[in-house]
């Protein structure tokens, strides 16, 4: 069985990966006609039980990428690629500032995935951690995730209304 990580992890992994799936299924409600919202929603549905089924070839197997914040996070562009084409497109035709609000909300994701990585290889953990700091790649991670959540409860969320 793994021994590259923990349950809590795996857990993490799982629930990071459904939420967005959600967020998919969400974000269709608001954003596209029935017939994309179908599509988006069979989407969703097949993509998390793949991944899914990833994680617990990982558990099982020798190779530690499958269990992976790195995997995770390349398993997840195409749902913020998805979205962010959606919103591009109805933003294009319509003008819609959910639509706008959206697109910077997927381009904030991606600036805080840069960030983390680019904190994570820079090295600084191990120059904090030295001076007696304890603060690493994954607190950044969460520090930005907080404030992009504020962003969405703050900003999106009084601009949703669903389709029908």
């Amino acid at each position: 069985m793994c021994s590259w990580t923990t349950p809590w992890e795996i857990v993490y992994l799982l629930l990071y990966v459904l939420s967005v799936k959600l967020l998919v299924v969400a974000v269709s409600y608001s954003c596209s006609s029935n017939k994309i919202r179908k599509f988006l929603q069979r989407y969703a549905f097949i993509a998390g039980i793949i991944y899914l089924v990833i994680m617990i070839i990982g558990v099982w197997s020798p190779f530690q990428f499958l269990i992976s914040f790195e995997n995770m996070v390349l398993f997840l562009i195409p749902s913020y690629l998805i979205m962010f084409r959606l919103n591009l497109w109805n933003y294009y035709k319509t003008k819609n500032l959910l639509d706008l609000k959206l697109m910077k909300a997927w381009f904030g994701m991606l600036l805080i995935t840069v960030v983390y990585f680019a904190f994570f290889m820079s090295g600084i953990s191990g120059w904090l951690w030295d001076k007696g700091i304890w603060f690493n790649a994954n607190d950044v991670l969460h520090i930005l995730l907080i404030a992009w959540a504020l962003y969405v409860h703050l900003r999106i969320e009084p601009l949703v209304i669903d389709v029908e």
